[in-house]
């Protein structure tokens, strides 16, 4: 091969390496605002329940975790649209596409799982646990062109899964207690998503991009 060709060759895989780091760097910028939303509205909407765990109910504990997953949805929809056009881009972008690809399998296959054995069946303990491993089996299937932050919050919520299932079994907990279902939701959707949000804060890539 000539020196030009390796010049070129060069060139293509310098280009090729930006995209990717300017896209890590883009999509922790966007996460990071819905994720402080779905911290806040988790750990407050599981802290309540958890309160009240005695009149709530399997539906009741679904239509809340619902509603809160569509003012997450929105709130991330809304962000996305900002970025796209400030870049000028179209909205949805083909990196966001991609991302959706990649995350509906895991997360629609367990999420509608969760919805059906919390609404239908009465087991809110069962279907919590659903959510948390098929949201963080999404997050860990984004890992070939999001930022390792994101990797490592999807396996934190694989981890958490996993063991919540044991734990279930151990501790001997009902499949139906609506309290525990929401303090799973809490720890994991709420607290989980606030860490991160720290982690991965404004001020961080404020620095970084200085």
């Amino acid at each position: 091969m000539s020196n030009p060709d390796l010049s070129r060759s060069a060139e293509e895989h310098l280009r090729t390496i930006r995209s990717l780091m300017e896209r890590a760097t883009i999509y922790r910028a966007i996460s990071t605002g819905p994720a402080l939303v779905a911290g806040l509205l988790g750990t407050g909407l599981g802290i309540w329940q958890m309160r009240g765990a005695e009149s709530l109910s399997s539906r009741g504990f679904l239509l809340w975790w619902l509603g809160a997953m569509a003012v997450v949805g929105a709130v991330n929809t809304w962000v996305l649209l900002r970025e796209a056009r400030g870049r000028g881009m179209p909205f949805p972008s083909p990196a966001t596409r991609q991302g959706m690809r990649t995350l509906l399998p895991p997360m629609l296959a367990c999420g509608v799982s969760g919805v059906v054995l919390c609404g239908w069946s009465g087991e809110p303990v069962t279907g919590a646990l659903l959510w948390v491993l098929g949201y963080g089996l999404g997050l860990v299937a984004t890992a070939g062109f999001a930022p390792r932050s994101i990797k490592a919050l999807g396996w934190a919520f694989v981890v958490a899964g996993v063991a919540g299932f044991f734990w279930r079994e151990l501790r001997g907990i009902e499949p139906g207690d609506a309290g525990e279902a929401a303090r799973i939701m809490a720890v994991t959707f709420g607290g989980f998503h606030l860490v991160y949000a720290v982690r991965t804060g404004w001020w961080k890539r404020s620095g970084q991009s200085e």
